[in-house]
């Protein structure tokens, strides 16, 4: 009987050795799990209607403090063109100041996650809690934990945004975002009206630069007027 059990003990293991042969003669390690896929139609958060005939783009770093003013200076004016179907506004935040360390990066992380995972309206007002408590440039910010809290205390749903951050999307989002920045405008805030930069020059104050967008959109939306009566 024992002859017979280590004759079959055998067999076993010349069959498994065997089967690992014919698989390159290892095991084969699970695969990770694959990165979620981020497009350029991912970056954009639109405000206002589809249909509007005018569309102004804000590229915006929320460590930025001129950032922050223009939000506090120009958002009830552009919400306004948005509410009247002049403007589709559409905010592109992304990693424009690394050098003051981490928060920029874990801001537009969560942000991204946030906008992938909640309404608009409550990505909105986590958009304007972040510039209501913004650090400044040289403080000790907040870690991305403490920006979770502040997403969630804007109406996001915790674990739906802290899983868009742990699968990898909201990295990736923050990359193509800085990269296609990069390659468009060369500092924040920077507004284009349909793609076409406005200037913000020396001297011009957030104000000025503000009413000078509200111009830009206003004499889009009287060429298109144009063109398409013609």
């Amino acid at each position: 009987m024992n002859r017979i059990r280590t004759v079959l003990a055998a067999l076993l293991v010349a069959a498994v050795v065997t089967a690992l042969a014919g698989c390159g003669g290892t095991a084969r390690t699970p695969e990770p799990p694959a990165t979620p896929e981020v497009t350029e139609a991912d970056l954009h958060f639109f405000v206002g209607e589809e249909s509007a005939p005018v569309t102004v783009t804000v590229f915006e770093d929320f460590l930025c403090p001129w950032c922050r003013d223009l939000d506090r200076v120009g958002h009830d004016r552009l919400v306004a063109l948005t509410e009247g179907g002049l403007v589709r506004l559409d905010l592109r935040p992304y990693d424009h100041l690394p050098r003051y360390g981490t928060y920029s990066r874990d801001s537009a992380r969560v942000w991204a996650a946030v906008t992938a995972t909640s309404e608009p309206e409550v990505a909105l007002a986590f958009h304007e809690a972040l510039y209501a408590d913004q650090p400044a440039e040289d403080a000790t910010p907040p870690t991305q934990a403490d920006l979770v809290d502040v997403a969630v205390a804007a109406g996001a749903d915790r674990e739906e945004v802290t899983a868009r951050l742990d699968d990898g999307y909201a990295e990736a989002w923050v990359d193509l975002a800085t990269e296609v920045a990069d390659a468009t405008v060369e500092y924040t805030p920077t507004a284009l009206v349909d793609g076409r930069e406005v200037p913000w020059p020396d001297g011009l104050t957030t104000r000025q630069y503000v009413a000078r967008v509200v111009a830009a959109a206003r004499a889009a939306e009287a060429t298109c007027d144009r063109r398409c009566v013609g």
